[in-house]
């Protein structure tokens, strides 16, 4: 989302990146391709502090105070 690679100061050897279900898989239970987007941790862990709603067509995310954050790199959605 952010496009950081947030490694590079410790090697960037290994990447560090996480998988959040876009609607979440306990009440969905869709667990396909399309219901998940790579993220850092730092932005995962926002996004299931803030529980923003993902905008499909405009590709961001629209926080509850109206904040709209859009991702830096779309190489899977």
């Amino acid at each position: 989302m952010c496009g950081q690679l947030i490694t590079i100061p410790y090697g960037n050897e290994k990447k560090v990146i996480e998988a959040h279900h876009i609607d979440p898989f306990i009440t969905s239970l869709n667990n396909n391709f399309s219901n998940v987007i790579i993220l850092c941790p730092n932005h995962h862990r926002i996004i299931h502090a803030y529980n923003p709603i993902f905008r499909l067509k405009t590709k961001d995310f629209l926080y509850p105070n109206g904040y709209k954050e859009g991702l830096q790199l779309n190489l899977h959605l």
